[in-house]
């Protein structure tokens, strides 16, 4: 999908990946060959995957976890005499797991963009900016990555 001044790659929940196959040559003048882009995609899609990998290995353990503390909570319910003052640890211990898990999913999304953006800069101060190209993460990442061409916008700031 591309806008007047940058190209947006969408990112397929299906197959994990940005979607390199809207891009031509042609969209950037030919400063960008294909398998440069792709190449970029893949190393960017790699990051959600890790991130994603570890999102489901802490939910699959926060939801053990979960499990042993409800189990000592219905356990307050079948022994009270022996085991009340343990229910409200019990609780208490749920809701600060179920915290910390969402907690690290927020963190996860942050880190998984700065860890694409430092990517994107390493190939921009390689190779892109010497073309008049600039990749960036967008505000909605990681829904979408964008290729700004900003050869266009110098080009349109010279005709004014």
């Amino acid at each position: 999908m591309a806008s007047y001044n940058k190209i947006i790659f969408p990112y397929n929940t299906d197959s994990k990946d940005f979607e390199p196959f809207t891009y031509t040559p042609e969209m950037t003048g030919g400063r960008a060959n294909s398998e440069e882009v792709k190449d970029i995609l893949e190393k960017v899609g790699g990051v959600i995957r890790k991130k994603d990998e570890l999102i489901w290995d802490l939910f699959r353990f926060g939801t053990a976890a979960l499990g042993a503390v409800n189990g000592l909570v219905l356990l307050t319910y079948f022994k009270p005499e022996m085991w009340q003052k343990y229910k409200f640890y019990g609780a208490g211990i749920t809701a600060i797991t179920v915290n910390c898990f969402i907690g690290f999913v927020f963190w996860q999304e942050q880190q998984a963009k700065l860890v694409t953006q430092g990517v994107f800069d390493h190939y921009n101060s390689q190779s892109f900016e010497k073309k008049g190209l600039r990749w960036q993460t967008p505000k909605d990442f990681p829904h979408w990555v964008e290729l700004w061409k900003d050869y266009e916008l110098y080009n349109q700031n010279r005709r004014l």
